[in-house]
């Protein structure tokens, strides 16, 4: 793809990167360190166990939580501060924010990324935006149940088909309610970031 700048592959426990700007002095290296802290991420979280490499992961937790990390207020503590500002990615909040405007919407393409992958084909900015703000939201505003949810996801097994049915079930008894009332909590969040 003409915008991709690295890629992890479970499989292999490989990440790939692309250098950008054909490695000039005036080159922005604030994207390539997003890419590579992106990257590595996906690779420390399969070599911890925080995700099964060999797994059917719902795709919104594996590149919800690169895409979070991302941000030097997450990752670097000579960055981090307690202000939540700090951790947000303002690019994915961008995208977010277009589809703040439509709240009907927001919440049925919130239920069918925890249900589904299939977003991260039919468009993917808009499932790495959903994906960042449902784990940004959850990490920062329930913390205790996205530790317990995740914890869950990296023992359900290697080579397993996950329904969507079990995905709602699993999400709803984890978080204490289904999408739908979450997404109400999370759009209200956002907002008032702008």
């Amino acid at each position: 793809m003409p915008n991709l700048m690295g890629y992890y592959f479970p499989k292999t426990n490989r990440c790939v990167l692309f250098e950008v700007g054909g490695g000039s002095l005036a080159t922005d290296w604030s994207e390539t360190e997003r890419t590579i802290v992106h990257e590595a991420v996906h690779q420390l979280a399969y070599n911890t166990a925080v995700h099964e490499r060999l797994a059917d992961n719902p795709q919104w937790i594996v590149e919800g939580l690169a895409t979070m990390f991302e941000e030097p207020g997450v990752f670097d503590a000579r960055v981090s501060s307690r202000a939540l500002e700090s951790r947000i990615n303002a690019p994915q909040l961008a995208t977010l924010r277009r589809l703040l405007t439509d709240p009907a919407t927001l919440e049925k393409r919130w239920v069918h990324l925890v249900q589904s992958n299939e977003m991260f084909k039919q468009d993917s900015q808009s499932a790495y935006a959903l994906s960042w703000g449902l784990t940004f939201y959850l990490a920062e505003r329930m913390s205790n149940q996205y530790g317990t949810y995740t914890q869950h996801m990296a023992k359900l097994g290697k080579l397993r088909q996950y329904a969507a049915a079990d995905r709602a079930r699993d999400f709803s008894r984890a978080f204490e309610g289904d999408v739908s009332m979450i997404a109400a909590q999370m759009q209200r969040f956002f907002a008032s970031f702008q």
